[in-house]
């Protein structure tokens, strides 16, 4: 098999791979990678604590000196952009992918200037690689969007949004809708129990 979610389709990533923040949803992408095939070896996550990586990554509390990645993973909360750009700035990865919810592309560019720049909102469902994955950029490149189709497939379904405009509903309805419709689920079962 030689899929976009597949080793092979893991090669289709310019690496290394850093990723900066390793919450919930970073982490649950960074395993559906791992067991997709990318060497953790091949993969840097900088987080506060220094804590919270996959075994065989290098985790770090901050960059190290004298490094870029290919890839730069954004996976912090959009709130923490004004924290973590500054320190960025200067990295000029081949491809920057973000998952922060409202930040738009061309804000992501200017700040953190990358060679292509890719928005991605992943659902809770990736953390059993069943989920769906929205993608947009401002590139048609066909590596770009290979690589971050490479990045998306191992989590469930990618899915492209032609339109940025349209993003902020895509992540309202696919990227939160998951997770409401569990906490409806467990309010019905605590309501049967109670």
């Amino acid at each position: 098999m030689s899929g976009p979610g597949s080793v092979a389709g893991m090669a289709a990533i310019p690496q290394p791979l850093w990723m900066i923040g390793c919450g919930n949803m970073g982490g649950a992408m960074l395993r559906g990678w791992i067991a997709a095939g990318l060497d953790p070896a091949a993969v840097t996550v900088v987080t506060r604590s220094g804590q919270g990586a996959p075994a065989g990554v290098r985790s770090l509390t901050a960059l190290p000196d004298g490094e870029r990645p290919a890839t730069l993973v954004l996976a912090v909360k959009p709130q923490q952009l004004d924290d973590v750009a500054p320190m960025l700035a200067g990295l000029a990865p081949d491809l920057l992918v973000s998952i922060l919810a409202g930040v738009e592309a061309d804000v992501l560019a200017t700040r953190i200037p990358a060679g292509a720049v890719v928005r991605a909102m992943p659902n809770l469902p990736v953390a059993i690689r069943q989920g769906v994955t929205a993608l947009f950029s401002p590139s048609d490149a066909a590596d770009v969007r290979q690589a971050a189709e490479a990045l998306a497939r191992p989590l469930g379904l990618a899915e492209w949004i032609a339109d940025e405009r349209s993003f902020d509903a895509v992540t309202a309805l696919a990227g939160c809708g998951p997770g409401f419709v569990f906490r409806f689920a467990d309010a019905l079962a605590a309501a049967a129990r109670g």
